[in-house]
């Protein structure tokens, strides 16, 4: 029996955490109708919460190799909006990913394919965008906690 650490669970449980302590704020995974093909630039309705899985890492914890140690790497990317100026709006933006950061920090979520609770940990900050469709920012957080295989075919 395996008990991977999976990702639509993940993306579910995050959203779920910071639609809790965040309301009136979009809180879902970017899709292709928030960006623009052509240049790349994030065209989303803030203010919103964009999720995006981007990779993660496993490293074996025992001599079968049935038992991994999980780290599930995400950008959340915050953006607001504000009519009066750019810095304004800037401003605003570092505000969402401030609160944003404060429900992460070391969140304990609960994930029904695995028994022990995954961890959620900050990693850094950066602009992700700063332009006249809007100024967003990004935190990488990394979800900790454990995946084990049956290893059916071995």
């Amino acid at each position: 029996m395996s008990s991977q650490t999976l990702i639509n669970e993940s993306y579910a449980a995050l959203e779920t955490v910071l639609r809790a302590q965040l309301a009136g704020v979009r809180i879902e995974p970017l899709t292709a109708g928030d960006l623009d093909v052509e240049s790349g630039k994030i065209i989303a309705k803030p203010p919103a919460v964009l999720l995006v899985f981007r990779r993660e890492e496993l490293a074996p914890q025992n001599q079968a190799g049935l038992l991994y140690s999980s780290r599930q790497n995400y950008m959340v990317i915050c953006g607001a909006e504000n009519l009066r100026s750019l810095d304004a709006e800037r401003i605003g933006a570092l505000e969402l990913l401030g609160r944003v950061a404060d429900v992460l920090a070391r969140a304990k979520l609960t994930l029904q394919a695995t028994p022990e609770p995954v961890f959620v940990e900050l990693r850094r900050v950066e602009l992700a965008q700063m332009e006249l469709e809007g100024t967003w920012y990004s935190i990488e957080v990394e979800l900790l906690g454990y995946s084990s295989y049956s290893g059916v075919a071995a």
